[in-house]
């Protein structure tokens, strides 16, 4: 079985512009293409999503319904630097709508990497596998008390701890949903 592996844009792969005076900037043409890539976080996901055997990546990021270049900025910074996602695999949903929503196949092996606290707590509620990327902008918040990986790590490690979580949370997923994995467990130890 593939892991479904829904990778937030903003704060996940793109650095938010920190020097954002107004509101009205993220509504300004070329804010969203100029955002600058999380190379390492970027770099992961690339390295995740060549593992075809294992993953199935995409991309799945609020877009401000209003904006007259958000959506089309968003998929241009998407062929810089993810040119290998295809459009299949790139979910824009309205922004302030719950990501959940969104996916129609909700298993376990839906996996969510974010940075935003609510989007991971209704993903877990789902039965999917939550886990947060620490940034530079969330590091001090504490409103969530699962999974986490840090964004500064090397992309290799990174790509390595994400399946190692993965892999935990599954297996903790599974034994509670199917009691006798955790006999099999139990006999192969």
């Amino acid at each position: 079985m593939r892991i479904k592996l829904y990778v937030n844009m903003d704060g996940v792969l793109a650095t938010l512009d920190q020097r954002i005076e107004t509101l009205e900037r993220i509504y300004e043409q070329g804010y969203f293409l100029n955002l600058k890539a999380s190379e390492n976080v970027v770099d992961c996901i690339s390295l995740l999503a060549k593992d075809k055997t294992n993953f199935n990546v995409y991309i799945l990021s609020s877009v401000l319904e209003n904006s007259k270049y958000a959506f089309d900025e968003k998929n241009k910074w998407i062929n810089k630097y993810l040119p290998f996602i295809d459009d299949e695999h790139r979910i824009f949903i309205k922004y302030g709508v719950n990501k959940t929503d969104y996916i129609s196949d909700f298993k376990n092996n839906c996996v969510l990497l974010d940075d935003y606290a609510p989007s991971l707590v209704s993903w877990r509620d789902q039965g999917g596998i939550s886990i947060q990327l620490i940034n530079s902008d969330n590091f001090l918040n504490k409103n969530w008390d699962g999974m986490q990986i840090e964004y500064s790590l090397n992309p290799l490690i990174m790509s390595y701890k994400m399946k190692r979580i993965i892999f935990e949370e599954y297996v903790k997923l599974n034994m509670k949903n199917h009691p006798e994995t955790t006999e099999l467990i139990q006999s192969i130890n």
